[in-house]
């Protein structure tokens, strides 16, 4: 049995390497894109937050004070419960 991780493609020898394989270097610059990008959209969202609040569109506040009906908030664990099953499905694997 062969207990090391099969890399997707060759790899460029001009890749940086820094982990013990070049598919766990890849893994992380995965996660650091994904990171670059929850940033930009929370950037994004912290401006129109505060563009809708100074056309006094919307109490600055108006996000963090928001309460879900129990409703809501049940469908929404639900789909929270489900999103993070998909996201870890495939570590099952590993």
């Amino acid at each position: 049995m062969n207990d090391s991780i099969p890399a997707a493609r060759e790899i460029d020898a001009s890749e940086p390497a820094f982990l013990s394989h070049p598919t766990l270097d890849r893994l992380v610059t995965v996660v650091l894109e994904l990171g670059a990008q929850l940033w930009i959209e929370r950037d994004r969202r912290q401006i129109l937050e505060a563009i809708l609040a100074a056309n006094g569109a919307l109490p600055i506040d108006a996000i963090e004070t928001y309460r879900h009906s129990p409703d809501a908030q049940a469908a929404r664990e639900s789909d929270k419960k489900a999103f993070v099953e998909r996201l870890f499905d495939s570590l099952k694997t590993l």
